[in-house]
């Protein structure tokens, strides 16, 4: 899980742009943190797809 926390921050800290300016940093990072959580949950329901699947289904749809 430590290279998907990594490359999800990496993803996040490169797409972070004026759309967002203004919006509280906490508000952003519970609205990720749910995102994560949320994804995870899917995850355990659905253990067919690869940890790799999942990073590319959490970030192609965590777009700030």
């Amino acid at each position: 899980m430590t290279e998907l926390r990594r490359r999800v921050a990496n993803e996040l800290a490169g797409e972070l742009s004026a759309d967002i300016e203004g919006i509280p940093m906490d508000y952003l990072a519970n609205h990720v943190a749910c995102d994560f959580a949320e994804t995870v949950r899917w995850w355990m329901r659905n253990p067919e797809y690869s940890p790799e699947d999942v990073c590319h289904f959490f970030l192609a749809t965590t777009r700030l």
